[in-house]
């Protein structure tokens, strides 16, 4: 008798033990999807790709260097502004590099690390001379703007002034060359390179500061919204050693990163 109910317990510890470990297992697979779930291939969308090849290639070098820190992988896609901005809304794309902060985008994005020294710029032709000093100066004047772009609230909101919309940026400067536009909008972070490239271009006193961009925007239905917390600081750590400042001069020599190192996460 001693003999059969020993049997019977080894055969329920060896029971119990299967059961143990098959939990374990369904476990163990359960968190490797959760894993995978947040560390997938994860979706960027360039829209620097018609603007400026500089800023594309720095805009890209960017985002895989976010993504070596964060330990997952990262698609580069070029598109338009207003492409990018449909995707991320319908969580086609995860996140953006360099995008201005609006009340309409806040709805479908979140921002990281946020800065209001970025300027909107306007191109003129050099032979006309600085005519632009002021808003009102645009008066009468056509003034090209890429279609789905978001500038400053007066510029973006005024139905009075004559706007020519392009679908790419690198039309602007053929077309106010051309003679078909008096003027074209561009950003302070940009407008360098678009003025070494076309002498007979300068730039206008007229400025419109205070733009308050992000380094990264993310999707609202982007499965990256889980690590969060994680990209803010891997964004901030990017700008304080360095690593930011090192790109922007290697794409854009003598360009100055808008983003401050400072612990402040917006």
């Amino acid at each position: 008798m001693n003999l059969l109910l020993r049997l019977l317990l080894l055969q329920i510890i060896l029971l119990s033990s299967t059961l143990v470990a098959a939990e374990n297992l369904v476990a163990a697979e359960n968190s490797v999807a959760v894993e995978d779930s947040v560390t997938a291939v994860f979706k960027h969308c360039n829209q620097f790709g018609d603007i400026s090849e500089a800023m594309s290639h720095l805009s890209k070098d960017l985002v895989v260097e976010l993504g070596r820190r964060l330990n997952v992988s990262v698609l580069d896609t070029k598109a338009p502004m207003k492409r990018c901005m449909s995707m991320l809304k319908n969580g086609e794309v995860d996140l953006m590099i360099y995008a201005h902060n609006t009340a309409e985008r806040s709805k479908y994005m979140d921002f990281i690390h946020s800065t209001d020294e970025e300027k909107v710029v306007f191109m003129v032709r050099k032979k006309d001379g600085d005519w632009l000093q002021n808003y009102s100066d645009l008066d009468n004047k056509k003034v090209a703007m890429v279609n789905g772009y978001t500038y400053f609230p007066r510029l973006n909101t005024d139905t009075e002034l004559n706007k020519k919309l392009v679908m790419s940026a690198t039309q602007m400067p053929k077309i106010l060359l051309a003679g078909r536009v008096d003027t074209f909008v561009s950003y302070k972070g940009v407008g360098k390179n678009i003025l070494s490239r076309y002498p007979d271009i300068i730039q206008a006193s007229y400025t419109e500061g205070n733009i308050k961009m992000s380094f990264v925007v993310v999707s609202k239905k982007s499965p990256l919204q889980q690590r969060l917390d994680q990209l803010k600081v891997v964004v901030q750590d990017m700008v304080n050693d360095g690593f930011v400042d090192a790109k922007v001069e290697q794409h854009l020599p003598g360009a100055i990163s808008p983003f401050a190192k400072s612990s402040n996460l917006n």
